[in-house]
């Protein structure tokens, strides 16, 4: 199962605003620090024959196969707090955490 919200894709467009042609949006495993590898997104200009592929609002995004099997399902979200605003990708990858306490990544 793969989930955009609204306004993850509103604002993914407002950022893309300026481009004639859409990129893809791939949602990646980027390596990590304290807590390990997570999801993020990146923009991709090629579909390869591994990629499972996902449209939403116009908006095309691609994850490779074998990951979206380990970490499905995936949800991207667009948050605003206090300490800042972003997209967040829930999905099943474990979360690492240093156990300390602290953290001097």
């Amino acid at each position: 199962m793969f989930e955009i919200t609204s306004l993850a894709c509103e604002k993914i467009i407002e950022f893309l605003d300026d481009k004639e042609e859409k990129p893809f949006i791939r949602v990646m495993l980027a390596e990590g620090g304290c807590s390990g590898p997570a999801l993020g997104l990146a923009l991709d200009e090629n579909e390869t024959d591994s990629d499972e592929k996902f449209e939403n609002s116009g908006l095309k995004f691609l994850i490779d196969k074998d990951l979206m099997e380990k970490v499905k399902p995936v949800k991207i979200d667009y948050q605003t707090s206090p300490y800042g605003e972003g997209f967040k990708i829930d999905s099943s990858l474990p979360v690492k955490s240093c156990g300390s306490g602290t953290c001097c990544c």
